[in-house]
């Protein structure tokens, strides 16, 4: 703890050092800028692996951690002000650079004009060879030519058809707009800059021309801008063109209006990050999970699932929730839900149950029958156990999703493998928050609103660049990728997968596509497309389908059967041994143990509990002993002397 302490401390000064050479130097050079630069993103870096340390650090309150997390907060806001002003400071470096170079090549044309006249050309030659950049600077000419340079400019790039081409589709390719001022605004944008840009090419506006574009636009329009406009006119003359966009424009500035007086529950900061809608098919409700916080029960949720018996139970017990219903703000003992356990009837959710078995109308109690209770069996200090077992079944449709094992690469190079789902239905890549982690990249920070089925929506506050490929390495290509907590499952059961017959001669992107696991990556539409390949097979059932992709071939389809586990009636009757079992013991009686630790006790309850502490042993035989409470010492009775005055008379 010290020595993170003194890291961050060290950190600190660093970060004050940097700041001081920003507002202190006054002759920056782009190769110090460059150096100081790189030291920022290095100190971002070190303050990432700085906090991933103080979290895995147990000796630590939450308000030591609170506190903490401010600090490395300041620091991080910190280091983004000095990047964005040494980047500043950098433009304007190179801005100056490029006019002084425009000014030194201009001397230089013009010393040239006075001395060799007939080179004057060729110089210019090169000045216009040194401003090309992109493809304009690949160009090949038939000669070195100032002449045939700007031919090859004119030809590439002055085509007049195709200019003029996309500006018409950019007017006829507009979407039908929903009532928002946004899409009314984008809309006239459009019309206005390609109306504009055709002018440049020589097409003026006319008549015909107006009519036709507001007869296009008009069935673009939704169906109350359009009852609005209709409204608006009052005569049978056909509307001029620019009446049009200027009603456009004002309905845009009336819905503006009405959305900013309508009352709101949240303000939210604008970002560059649009809300967007990721498709992918999940169990949501409005009930959001205190473990993953995506909108779904805690019971339905695939990590709390994934866990063991115990280690849910110890999870629940944790986050202060009910055991019986699995919600907050009350315990066992106070919960009114008037369900059980659908194994035991017992006060416990039946995900909670230490067996993990679902009652079946054949189920057997096999413990009684291999071992009959004896009506007096002594009890010994070793530890004994009856484990009981059941089977049932439950047939379900599953579906598979498309699944492919992808490479991702880390800050330091390194390729890792992982399970990702290629899913057309989303805007967005995902990646998870626990790969993310591993991968060492640099987070860029975000505020995006994520929504599904329901516009139930997801903060992202982080995004990653990352690199994927192919397992034989024949693609490659960036992308970014939001970091969320979790992703998916790609199924609750494992699917037999007997019954698709693959072809021998192809190769599979995931070749555990019938074993459940987790997702660490999604892939969107951004680039679900560019991955998929011509060919396609089918099996002979027309259930599967296999699909050619660049990291294989992708299995998609459904099925009625799985590959469910096999149970085994058990019982065992001997001295425990195993630290497992240990451990379901301990966590089967913690769930069945009832919190007495708030009750009041009156005082002849508490002088028994008393006698009862200082009372009870176990004798010579094993059996249990504990000396009854009296109210009043026995001697205090007298009733030796009554019995004597009774006999006497």
């Amino acid at each position: 703890m010290d020595k993170l302490n003194r890291s961050k401390r060290a950190f600190k000064g660093t970060i004050t050092k940097l700041e001081t050479f920003v507002e202190e130097s006054r002759n920056h050079t782009p190769t110090k800028l460059d150096i100081k630069l790189n030291r920022v993103q290095e100190m971002n870096r070190k303050i990432d692996e700085l906090k991933d340390q103080y979290y895995e650090t147990k000796d630590i309150s939450d308000a030591e951690l609170a506190e903490i997390e401010a600090d490395l907060q300041e620091m991080e806001d910190r280091l983004e002000d000095l990047e964005v002003r040494i980047r500043d400071i950098l433009n304007s470096l190179i801005a100056k650079s490029s006019v002084s170079s425009v000014h030194s090549c201009e001397n230089e044309i013009s010393r040239a004009n006075s001395k060799q006249k007939k080179n004057f050309r060729k110089y210019l030659c090169r000045f216009l060879e040194a401003s090309l950049q992109g493809d304009a600077k690949l160009l090949e000419t038939v000669d070195d030519s100032f002449e045939s340079l700007i031919k090859a400019l004119k030809t590439r790039f002055e085509n007049k058809r195709l200019l003029t081409e996309t500006h018409i589709n950019a007017i006829l390719e507009i979407e039908k707009i929903s009532e928002s001022a946004r899409d009314i605004r984008y809309m006239t944008d459009i019309l206005n800059k390609s109306i504009r840009a055709l002018k440049l090419l020589g097409f003026e506006r006319n008549n015909l021309s107006d009519l036709l574009l507001f007869n296009i636009i008009l069935k673009k329009i939704d169906r109350e801008t359009r009852k609005q406009f209709e409204q608006s006119i009052e005569s049978n003359e056909i509307p001029e063109l620019d009446e049009f966009i200027m009603f456009l424009e004002k309905r845009s500035q009336t819905i503006d209006s009405i959305n900013r007086s309508s009352p709101v529950t949240y303000k939210q900061k604008q970002v560059p990050f649009n809300k967007s809608k990721n498709f992918l098919n999940s169990h949501d409700s409005l009930n959001s999970c205190v473990i993953c916080k995506l909108p779904h029960l805690i019971y339905k949720c695939s990590v709390f699932q994934n866990m063991k018996v115990s280690d849910r139970f110890n999870h629940i017990k944790s986050l202060n929730l009910c055991i019986n219903c699995l919600k907050e703000r009350h315990k066992v003992k106070d919960c009114k839900s008037k369900n059980s356990c659908s194994v035991c009837k017992k006060r416990h959710h039946t995900s909670l149950h230490i067996f993990e078995a679902i009652p079946s109308p054949r189920q057997t109690t096999l413990a009684n029958e291999l071992h009959p209770p004896a009506e007096d069996q002594r009890s010994t200090p070793s530890e004994h156990c009856n484990t009981f077992a059941n089977s049932s079944k439950e047939k379900k449709k599953n579906v598979l999703l498309p699944t492919a094992i992808v490479h991702i690469k880390g800050g330091d190079g390194q390729l890792f493998p992982c399970k990702a789902i290629l899913d057309s239905g989303s805007h967005l890549s995902f990646i998870r928050q626990r790969l993310a982690n591993k991968l060492t990249l640099k987070k860029e920070k975000i505020n995006a609103s994520v929504s599904g089925l329901g516009e139930i929506a997801l903060k992202v506050k982080q995004k990653v660049n990352a690199e994927i490929q192919s397992k034989n390495g024949g693609f490659s290509t960036a992308l970014d990728l939001l970091i969320v907590p979790f992703i998916t499952t790609t199924s609750i059961h494992r699917m037999d997968t007997s019954e698709i017959k693959i072809p021998s001669n192809i190769d599979l992107a995931d070749k555990d596509f019938g074993i459940p696991g987790e997702i660490d990556l999604l892939i969107g539409c951004e680039l679900f497309f560019e991955l998929l390949r011509p060919n396609q097979l089918r099996s002979p059932c027309e259930k599967w389908l296999f699909q050619e992709t660049v990291f294989g071939y992708i299995v998609v389809g459904s099925s009625d059967k799985f590959e469910e586990n096999s149970y085994c009636g058990l019982a065992i009757n001997s001295e425990i041994n195993s630290d497992s079992l240990n451990q379901q013991l301990r966590a089967f009686w913690e769930i069945e143990t009832v919190d007495e630790s708030s009750k009041e006790y009156s005082l002849e309850e508490e002088i028994c509990e008393t006698q009862y502490q200082n009372t009870h042993y176990r004798n010579e035989e094993g059996r249990y002993v504990v000396q009854l409470p009296f109210k009043k010492d026995p001697n205090c009775l007298g009733i030796y002397g009554l019995k004597t005055h009774a006999i006497s008379s």
